[in-house]
C-alpha cells in the first residue's frame, strides 16, 4: 500500500502560456519530505498528477547549469514517460513560489531566484506538519491528524 501524502498547501497560478491557471499541492510524505504535484488545469492541457519528491526539485534549481537560464526542459527527466506538459507546469509554479523569476537581460527565459529562501520555507512544511502528527507524551491526549488540506502554512 502506498504511503500516504498529508497536503499542506494549495496554491493556484497561471500557466506559463497566460491561458489557463493551475492548481498546484505541497504535500508532506513520511520518510520521503516534501512533495509536489498539480490537481487541476482551467484549459485543455493534460498532465501528471503524480507526486514528485521536492528534492528532486530542488536538485535541479541547485544545479549549475541552471543558475544562467533554467526552462520547463529542466524538469524533464523528473517527469520521463509523463505528460509533456507538466514540466511547464512546474515552472510556472516555481514562478508562482519566487523561486524562478523572468531572466533579466533575457525576456523569454527564466533564472533561479531566492532558491536559499525557498528551500527553507519548504523546510518549515515539514517541521510544523511533523510536529503535529508526533505521537504524544505519556499521560497526555493524542493529537488529531492534520486535515487533509491546510492553508495557515505559508510557502
Amino acid at each position: 500500500m502506498e504511503e500516504e501524502v498529508v497536503v499542506v498547501k494549495t496554491a493556484k497560478c497561471a500557466s506559463s502560456s497566460g491561458k489557463s491557471t493551475l492548481t498546484y499541492q505541497f504535500g508532506l510524505k513520511a520518510g520521503e519530505g516534501v512533495q509536489v504535484r498539480f490537481v487541476h488545469n482551467s484549459g485543455g492541457g493534460m498532465f501528471c498528477k503524480d507526486w514528485v519528491a521536492m528534492k528532486e526539485v530542488m536538485q535541479v534549481l541547485r544545479d549549475p547549469g541552471s543558475q544562467e537560464v533554467i526552462s520547463a526542459a529542466s524538469f524533464r527527466p523528473i517527469y520521463l514517460g509523463r505528460s509533456i506538459n507538466t514540466p511547464s507546469f512546474l515552472l510556472a509554479a516555481l514562478k508562482q513560489e519566487g523561486v524562478i523569476v523572468v531572466h533579466a537581460s533575457r525576456p523569454r527565459n527564466y533564472q533561479v531566484s531566492e532558491v536559499d529562501a525557498f528551500e527553507q520555507r519548504i523546510g518549515v512544511l515539514s517541521e510544523v506538519t511533523s510536529q503535529e502528527t508526533e505521537k504524544p507524551e505519556e499521560g497526555k491526549k493524542k493529537a488529531q491528524r492534520p486535515p487533509k488540506e491546510k492553508s495557515a502554512v505559508p510557502l
